[in-house]
């Protein structure tokens, strides 16, 4: 297993904020960012250790035993990236006193280029690259998948497939939201400009970092990736839609049944609080857009259970930011006249929560999930859309069936999203 490190952070040092093209240093460490805020390498090397859900090397036990071989048939490959204000600083004021936005995005495209140029000397195969992420981590694939708009040729993903778990990305088309986060995260460091800030020592930006992340809005996170006019030149789901994207990679995209409720505010009751929250999401939001908010997701005034009251609010979190990031990417692969095979998937296993199919993905062990089972659909058939009905839960031997169904995504509330109207 292989990751990127960088050099510390040191007084002066402006390569903080710019890209840096040269690579470093290649260092056996595993270090995982799977937010845009914070990761932690704790228990990813070492199974006995950390957190089961995300440690990859269960995938790797799990392909020895299957194979009853000593040798994995893969490698899994980790990228180190800066995260927080280190790696998604954007805005034009930032860009002007000399920053460079999305370094996060250049340090994972830096990662693959080395992936690309290296993996065969470690017996790997440079036409057979996967990437795979879940959430923040997604959305990054999201934008290597858009980068440069495709004319860019020198952006074009060096990956063959990717498998893409809930696609967690809040688009922000307003400009002025970049440069406020930018001028806030000064204020918190108490730096006048770029050229201060980079000499500040490292445990302020943390904490400013920090402070940030925890003072955000309920459902959102102050950084992420941002509109540069280069590596991201506009929203991926308008890129998508023009299908200006890289094509002829192959995609597995999944959503959770309910993505959104992680995210959702619990105190959003009536239709006048849903605009005054969208108002919050996206200040110079219409008022025509407000109301086709609340005409897409009304909130019923005489349901009396807060449950279905939040569940409207959680759908419409989830369709903006989630579900129909899915939807933008099957489409255009859709479309697109160079062959890949395109899968979508919604995993409504109960909570089935935002992050909760992780357990499923990197297959723990041992695991409150781990059970013995009968094959009964052995291989997907393409050919029609099949929903898998399991029965009552807890009790076995139960016949099993299927049923062909309609596509569970609302496509006419998808296609109005990817406008950005906001």
């Amino acid at each position: 297993m292989f990751a990127l490190q960088f050099s510390s952070v040191t007084s002066g040092d402006r390569s903080l904020y710019t890209r840096k093209p040269e690579l470093e240093k290649i260092t056996t460490s595993f270090v995982y960012g799977w937010k845009d805020q914070y990761g932690s390498p704790a228990g990813l090397f070492d199974a006995a250790g950390g957190d089961e859900y995300g440690n990859v090397i269960y995938v790797i036990l799990c392909s020895q035993v299957l194979n009853t071989g000593t040798v994995p048939d893969f490698f899994k490959v980790a990228m180190n990236y800066r995260l927080g204000a280190f790696g998604w600083l954007g805005g034009q004021q930032f860009t002007d006193d000399g920053g460079t936005p999305n370094l996060g995005l250049y340090d994972q495209r830096l990662a693959m280029e080395w992936v690309q140029e290296y993996i065969e000397e470690f017996g790997g195969t440079p036409e057979r690259i996967t990437v795979m992420e879940q959430s923040a981590g997604a959305s990054s694939i999201l934008h290597h998948v858009t980068a440069g708009g495709r004319d860019k040729f020198f952006l074009e993903p060096t990956f063959q497939k990717a498998i893409i778990q809930s696609v967690r990305f809040f688009p922000q088309p307003d400009p002025a939201y970049d440069d406020k986060i930018y001028y806030q995260y000064l204020n918190l460091t108490g730096a006048e400009d770029l050229d201060e800030l980079v000499t500040l020592d490292s445990s302020i930006l943390q904490s400013a970092n920090a402070k940030m992340t925890f003072d955000s809005s309920y459902d959102t996170f102050n950084f992420g990736p941002t509109v540069d006019g280069d590596f991201v030149p506009d929203l991926p789901g308008k890129i998508l839609g023009r299908g200006e994207n890289h094509e002829g990679i192959s995609l597995m995209v999944g959503q959770m049944a309910y993505d959104g409720l992680l995210f959702t505010p619990p105190w959003i009751r009536t239709n006048a609080q849903l605009k005054q929250h969208s108002a919050k999401l996206y200040p110079g939001i219409p008022k025509s857009v407000k109301s086709k908010i609340t005409e897409m997701y009304p909130i019923n005034p005489w349901i009396e259970l807060a449950q279905k009251k939040i569940t409207v609010v959680s759908d419409f979190l989830d369709d903006i930011a989630i579900q129909c990031n899915s939807y933008y990417l099957t489409e255009a692969a859709l479309k697109s006249d160079y062959p890949a095979a395109v899968f979508r998937y919604s995993f409504n296993t109960l909570p089935a929560i935002h992050g909760y199919e992780t357990g499923y993905t990197y297959y723990p062990s041992p695991s409150p999930m781990d059970a013995e089972g009968e094959d009964v659909w052995n291989m997907y058939e393409s050919g029609t859309r099949k929903v898998m009905n399991l029965g009552k839960p807890g009790q076995a031997k139960q016949d099993f069936s299927y049923a062909t169904g309609d596509d569970l995504m609302d496509r006419d509330k998808c296609a109005y999203w990817q406008s950005a109207p906001y």
